[in-house]
């Protein structure tokens, strides 16, 4: 599917893949990591000039699993597939633990919503990801700038993470603390 349409493959006129109701478990070799999806809901279409998906997924955590809504599309030409996910009280700190080129995320010790935007390479290296989330009740990890994580009533952040230096870029971070109010910008390693 990650090649353009034609008539000498097989299965290369296909143009679209659904699966809906499905359970759908994912093996990322590379990474080592396994994701569990108990409830799926995909479609796939296929032209000339790339692939386009929408998915809508529960994403196994742990506990409950978060609901995802998915919109990706895949360009033949970079090779490069772009991502953007929307979600709602997921937990940053198990998420990390299921892939280890998200731990920095391991720093939000909070239930967060919003969007990430992403770029990945067809060898699945990230090229870019973005982030606007907003999240109440919990910590915030700021090491090494404060010693322990720092309790917080509300939070939002916008930025990126780059994940070949290990870091967070934050181009906006507030902070709510009781009555305490906090802004913030400026990268995280």
């Amino acid at each position: 599917l990650t090649l353009a349409p034609d008539a000498w493959r097989v299965g290369a006129a296909l143009r679209r893949v659904s699966l809906t109701d499905a359970t759908l478990t994912f093996e990322d070799l590379q990474r080592g990591a396994v994701w569990h999806l108990p409830k799926a809901d995909l479609i796939l279409n296929r032209d000339a000039t790339g692939l386009s998906g929408d998915l809508v997924f529960d994403l196994d955590l742990g506990d409950t699993p978060t609901r995802f809504v998915a919109i990706a599309d895949f360009d033949y030409v970079r090779r490069v597939a772009t991502v953007v996910v929307d979600f709602m009280d997921l937990n940053p700190q198990k998420l990390a633990k299921k892939e280890r080129a998200l731990l920095a995320l391991s720093r939000l010790q909070l239930p967060v919503s919003g969007r990430i935007s992403m770029a990945i390479t067809a060898q699945g290296k990230f090229e870019t990801v973005d982030f606007d989330v907003s999240g109440k009740g919990g910590a915030l990890d700021l090491s090494p700038v404060f010693a322990t994580p720092s309790k917080v009533s509300a939070m939002a952040a916008q930025g990126s993470l780059d994940i070949e230096n290990r870091a967070l870029l934050f181009n906006k971070l507030v902070l709510e603390r009781d009555t305490a109010h906090a802004a913030l910008a400026g990268l995280i390693m």
